[in-house]
């Protein structure tokens, strides 16, 4: 953290502050600029730059439920963010702030832009000759939602490639219920269906988590690249 740019660690641990309150999640400063998370007077972890710290066997905590979705809120964080830092301004006739450029294709372009209610995310239609953009869909906090709005929308990708969050709901409860009153069911099968679930939750932070582990960090050097 003391070879960050402290600008840098102050957008950062500020847009983490709100990304956690949103979804529920008390938030309290240490002096070292970490971020003490709890939800409902239980303890979730600590929150660094790009990392969260959960407690050690033995120590109250959090279910593992709100660890993970905790967890989830830090990385999608640290993903933009670090987007954010790196992206070039976004220059058009008639916008005036700090937009950056997260991504271009086919005359559609995600933007991103600091406000103090968090960052808000847009994406825009080019004019012929890139001077000028219209047709914006504004997403405050919701960068997941605008990836998929991009995509779409620039033809990266079609619309019927993707599940809403209900119909993933809905198959997790299916693949459950399939596990625990389909007795016709092979080894293989069962095992399919288990490899399943744990990808919709991968998609899905909302659905139930896996099993916990106590007393480890999460990092963004662990999980490696996200994109």
């Amino acid at each position: 953290m003391q070879q960050t740019d402290p600008k840098i660690l102050e957008r950062y641990f500020g847009e983490l502050t709100i990304a956690l309150g949103k979804e529920g999640f008390s938030v309290k400063e240490q002096e070292n600029g970490e971020l003490s998370v709890s939800q409902f007077g239980e303890p979730v972890g600590t929150a660094g730059f790009r990392a969260i710290t959960y407690p050690h066997d033995g120590m109250p905590c959090a279910p593992r439920e709100a660890q993970e979705k905790a967890w989830s809120i830090v990385r999608t964080v640290s993903e933009y963010m670090r987007l954010m830092e790196a992206a070039p301004l976004l220059k058009a006739s008639g916008l005036e702030g700090d937009y950056r450029i997260l991504g271009q294709f086919n005359d559609v372009v995600l933007a991103g832009h600091f406000t103090r209610f968090g960052v808000q995310f847009i994406t825009w239609d080019w004019n012929q000759d890139h001077t000028a953009v219209s047709g914006g869909c504004y997403m405050l906090g919701k960068y997941e939602e605008a990836k998929q709005d991009f995509a779409v929308r620039s033809g990266l990708v079609s619309q019927e490639m993707f599940f809403t969050p209900d119909q993933l709901k809905g198959l997790d409860v299916c693949c459950a219920s399939a596990l625990a009153h389909d007795d016709t069911l092979t080894f293989e099968q069962g095992l399919l269906i288990s490899e399943l679930r744990d990808q919709l939750r991968e998609i899905e932070p909302s659905l139930n988590a896996p099993e916990p582990v106590e007393g480890h960090t999460e990092s963004m050097a662990q999980q490696g690249p996200i994109m």
